[in-house]
């Protein structure tokens, strides 16, 4: 059995940690260490966790950074650069393990060589209370099952370009942190989390995995995910904004077979969406590179009236900002 580094981020997390942290004392098959990734904590999350620490069954590394990241993916990438094991298994501060989780996703990747990442069905609990499990996190539905392999009782292999579509397609999604495993030769194989995304980290991290790789899959719940309103996820607008853009660089440069028609057609959809989104993220440069690439892939009216939008957007503010001076 590989040795396995369990990578905790985290941010102000001193309500939720503890909680974490005993899901992971809790595993059938106990890590060989928990690095937790400070970024720059105002809270007491330092001191709980050193406390914590001082009495674990498991070796516990504290990370600190040196400035806040802004998000999880540097503390991420610095968790997994100091881990000493050949697996690496995520957590979100305020999420649980299922206790059999460590040891079914590291028999699951041990067993498929041809397996780069390792996920799952996940619980959501809303609000704070560990068992008010209400909804179930989106997983490979009934459309994978023509696709999938059986590997041993709820686990199945599926095919990298199968996932991978259906990634771009937005028929599977990864689920966050606490669903994710990996080998660390995998992760540094496609160089890490990609520290352009705040949000849609995840969903980047398994195109890039699926572009040359095989998943496992555990249709067993293996983690509870906790939904609140600190989640950084509920920015739905910028989660929608980079899942977008991590899409267009897939649809622009394909890693599997996608036809040129489909292609071109995904182009444009996407194109005016990254318009419109940078724009309301006030990113007018990208906006207007986005609606221009339009004019190529789709149609020259909708582009000019998406720049023509752009323009007026930024005329206003140019506007109200001559008049404040």
């Amino acid at each position: 059995m590989l040795s396995c580094s369990v990578i905790i981020p985290t941010y102000n997390g001193s309500a939720f940690i503890g909680e974490a942290l005993s899901s992971v004392f809790a595993q059938t098959m106990l890590p060989r260490e928990i690095i937790v990734v400070d970024d720059c904590s105002t809270d007491d999350t330092v001191a709980i966790v050193e406390k914590i620490a001082a009495e674990s069954p498991i070796p516990i590394r504290i990370i600190p950074r040196p400035r806040n990241s802004g998000g999880p993916t540097a503390p991420m990438n610095a968790g997994v650069s100091a881990a000493r094991s050949e697996l690496i298994a995520l957590c979100d501060q305020d999420d649980l393990m299922k206790p059999n989780r460590l040891e079914r996703q590291a028999a699951a990747l041990l067993g498929q060589r041809t397996a780069g990442l390792a996920c799952g069905r996940i619980l959501l609990m809303n609000g704070a209370a560990v068992d008010d499990q209400t909804l179930t996190a989106r997983s490979p539905g009934p459309d994978l099952e023509p696709n999938k392999t059986s590997i041993g009782p709820s686990l199945y292999r599926i095919h990298g370009e199968v996932a991978h579509l259906a990634l771009l397609e937005e028929r599977w999604m990864t689920g966050g942190a606490s669903n994710l495993c990996f080998h660390r030769k995998t992760w540094e194989r496609v160089q890490g989390f990609d520290t352009r995304f705040r949000i849609a980290w995840d969903y980047e991290f398994a195109l890039k995995i699926t572009a040359h790789s095989d998943i496992v899959y555990d249709d067993s719940p293996i983690a509870l995910q906790r939904k609140h309103d600190g989640n950084l996820s509920r920015s739905y607008e910028l989660c929608c904004l980079e899942m977008t853009a991590a899409k267009w660089s897939y649809y622009r440069r394909p890693s599997r077979r996608i036809s040129a028609d489909d292609r071109r057609r995904q182009l444009a959809r996407l194109s005016l969406a990254l318009g419109w989104g940078y724009r309301c993220q006030r990113k007018y440069s990208q906006s207007a590179a986005a609606y221009l690439a339009h004019c190529y892939y789709g149609s020259p009216l909708q582009a000019a009236i998406g720049v023509a939008k752009l323009a007026a957007v930024c005329g206003s503010r140019l506007f109200h900002a001559q008049t404040e001076c």
